[in-house]
């Protein structure tokens, strides 16, 4: 835990010598940062900072999803880059939620489960 959105941003990236590197690295990603979210949220009563450092990197993680799809040399096509846009914005909105106790962290956390199984079968392809 702890990392910025530059060291994000830069494990997100690296390496960068194929699709199938980057689809593990954000496979990756999305596992840790998943089970911080779950740890953190089992444990917000005592540890509610940890919460929020959980619930920012996610947040963040999903920051840079957002900018990469919006990015036009972005090799996804247009739909799947418009639904990781809206994606992200919904989980920008359930963050908040989550940080205001108006709901749990299990919508964050299966969204990106979903996306690893996503990763997990389009790298299979590859």
């Amino acid at each position: 835990m702890g990392a910025s959105a530059k060291d994000l941003e830069d494990f997100y990236k690296s390496p960068s010598s194929g699709t199938k590197a980057a689809s593990d690295n954000e496979y990756n990603l999305l596992g840790q940062i998943s089970g911080e979210l779950k740890i953190a949220y089992d444990n917000r009563v005592s540890k509610y900072p940890e919460l929020v450092e959980a619930v920012t990197r996610n947040s963040l993680l999903w920051t840079i999803f957002a900018a990469e799809a919006a990015d036009q040399r972005n090799g996804l096509s247009e739909e799947i880059r418009a639904k990781i846009f809206w994606l992200a914005q919904y989980v920008d909105l359930e963050s908040k939620n989550v940080l205001r106790e108006l709901s749990g962290a299990e919508n964050l956390i299966e969204i990106n489960k979903c996306i690893m199984r996503g990763l997990r079968e389009s790298s299979a392809s590859i």
